[in-house]
């Protein structure tokens, strides 16, 4: 099972991930789910001043207490419908007359630890 809980810009994060957390670790664990797989955020951390870093890092905790074995996935970026990162890049190209040339580079992948 995956958790990919989010929020909108009416929620505030901290309403959502450690109160959803539980919902779904008790959801998992009453459909006899073996394993659960939470897509958090790689600056996801304690007490950093970030309501939302806080908020996900609660909502990982969640998960690493409970029964289930588990794997947070801590990608860097995510973009997708609804966001807002690929609007303020457009509109950043728009904005500075610069020509940006892209090549392509060699990059490294970290593996996420799974338990």
């Amino acid at each position: 099972m995956t958790s990919t809980e989010g929020t909108r810009p009416e929620q505030p994060p901290i309403a959502v991930h450690p109160k959803g957390g539980p919902n779904v670790v008790r959801a998992a664990e009453r459909a006899g789910v073996q394993r659960l797989a939470l897509v958090s955020l790689l600056r996801a951390r304690p007490d950093c001043g970030s309501r939302y870093h806080e908020s996900k890092w609660a909502a990982e905790e969640i998960v690493r207490r409970s029964q289930l074995e588990w794997t947070v996935l801590k990608p860097g970026m995510m973009f997708g419908r609804g966001d807002h990162l690929l609007d303020h890049l457009s509109r950043a190209l728009r904005a500075f007359p610069v020509s940006i040339g892209v090549r392509p580079r060699r990059v490294d992948l970290r593996p996420s630890r799974t338990r």
